[in-house]
């Protein structure tokens, strides 16, 4: 026999596989015969055999050798039925699971489940809306109050909060621009030069501006009221801005024809010009800085008067008309989209249980398919194991100089049978997955019937409590 170094011995076994089988994917693999020979060592022990009985007789029954070979191929064959037998039983565990009567069970009551929680959800949505609308109705009759009062037949002025922004933003601009060229003419009256002089500006830009939309906002709008005294109240603001805007605008002027700041008495000399002699201006750019200031102020009176509605209180009434409007819109809409949802969540699980029932009775088919394919793979494994212990005997039998012992091999076969295929069960899985499909489309159409009545209650709640302007409780009736 030849001698192996150590690594070669090394090498064998940790390519040795750690079972007797031939590499497989099959659930019983075929039994490696020559490695249960070489396990076994049969050429060996035949050799034995043979020199111990030179005689060359027959031995009378199985010798020790045959005893461990029937033994190994029995143990074999009673582990692959220990695993035939657990796998029928997971199969018969997994049929009895399937449950379809369940699943069927389930469509049917997710239907009314989902109808009581859209009940549910309208009450609460009806009692938020009815709050919201009679709000509503409160601000618009305020509005329809006001209008008749103060004999409005206009629409308010209600700006967006966009058109708000760039109003005020305009205004911030004419405030920016008029302290920069006030500060570039005012610059040399300044010992900190460009910085001071924009600084010094700055007050009166926001005077200038800042006047004008006051002026505008609070005291011109009081012309378009009915009272004979808003209306004086609103002319004598006119004339109070124009004064003011005329006497700061010119001080101004004066002020960049001074020498030093107003730190060196430089606002003396200014206010005992304007009372001398307010139109006496020796430069022409005193003049170019009265104009920009007038122009400024006049912008930013302009832009003032149409900040708010022309008539006074008007503009607010009608933005709290709008926000009730857009409170009652958005909450509406907030309870139709949870409607949708819970209709929606519902109409994926009983999509998902018509499905789940599909995929059971196909697992159904396949769980006695593959129960069926287990007996003929372990009848197969039984036929493999049989023909490998009669070639293990053979490999005995060939040993040189062995006498044959006339014993051949034959497996005491198992029989295993499974549960046959239950046609009637078959049909009931068949008869249920057609009755899902079916409640199926009957269940989604009651609930978009469920929907749709929601909406119309929610709709109603507009006739309930309409905008009746004209009604009972109107300014008109009070």
């Amino acid at each position: 026999m030849t001698r192996r170094s150590p690594f070669g011995r090394l090498m064998e076994g940790l390519l040795r596989a750690p079972h007797d089988y031939r590499p497989s994917i099959e659930v019983f693999p075929n039994l490696d015969v020559g490695k249960v020979a070489e396990e076994l060592e049969l050429e060996d022990r035949g050799r034995q055999r043979a020199g111990s009985r030179g005689d060359g007789r027959k031995a009378s029954g199985p010798d020790d050798i045959e005893t461990e070979i029937w033994e190994r191929i029995e143990r074999e064959n009673k582990h692959a039925h220990d695993i035939v037998q657990d796998e029928l039983r997971t199969h018969d565990e997994r049929l009895a699971g399937l449950d379809i009567a369940g699943r069927l069970s389930g469509i049917e009551l997710a239907a009314p489940a989902c109808v009581a929680d859209i009940h549910a959800e309208v009450a609460i949505g009806k009692d938020q809306l009815h709050e919201l609308r009679r709000g509503l109705v409160g601000h618009e009759r305020d509005l329809a109050g006001f209008r008749q009062d103060h004999k409005l037949k206009r629409m308010a002025l209600a700006h967006s909060p966009a058109v708000m922004f760039l109003k005020w933003a305009f205004i911030a601009l004419l405030w920016a621009v008029e302290s920069v060229l006030n500060g570039n003419f005012l610059a040399h009256a300044s010992e900190l030069g460009i910085v001071g002089g924009v600084t010094e500006a700055v007050g009166f830009a926001t005077l200038n501006v800042g006047g004008a939309v006051l002026f505008s906002t609070i005291g011109a709008r009081q012309l378009n009221r009915r009272s004979t005294f808003r209306v004086f109240i609103g002319a004598v603001s006119i004339a109070a801005w124009i004064t003011f805007t005329v006497l700061l605008n010119l001080a101004l002027a004066h002020y960049r024809e001074v020498a030093g700041t107003l730190v060196d008495q430089g606002g003396q000399q200014v206010m005992r010009r304007l009372a001398e002699a307010p139109l006496t201006l020796s430069d022409i750019q005193s003049w170019v800085l009265f104009g920009i200031g007038i122009f400024f102020a006049i912008a930013a009176f302009i832009d003032g008067l149409f900040l708010f509605d022309p008539y006074p209180g008007y503009g607010a009434v009608q933005k709290r008309v709008n926000r009730a409007h857009k409170t009652y819109r958005t909450r509406k809409a907030a309870l139709i989209n949870l409607l949708r949802d819970i209709c929606d969540a519902y109409r994926e699980d009983i999509d998902e249980l018509s499905h789940d029932i599909a995929v059971r009775r196909t697992e159904y088919d396949a769980i006695i398919k593959h129960r069926g394919r287990m007996v003929q793979l372990f009848d197969a494994n039984q036929t493999q194991l049989e023909r490998a212990g009669k070639a293990l005997f053979a490999k005995c039998h060939r040993a040189k100089g062995a006498p044959a012992s006339g014993n051949s091999f034959s497996l005491d076969r198992i029989e295993v049978k499974a549960n046959p295929p239950n046609e009637a069960e078959r049909e009931e899985i068949k008869e249920a997955s057609k009755t899902a499909q079916k409640l199926l489309g009957e269940q989604n159409k009651l609930i978009h019937e469920e929907f749709n009545k929601a909406i119309v209650q929610y709709q109603q709640i507009d006739d309930f409590i309409p905008e009746d302007l004209d009604g009972p409780h109107s300014p008109k009736a009070s």
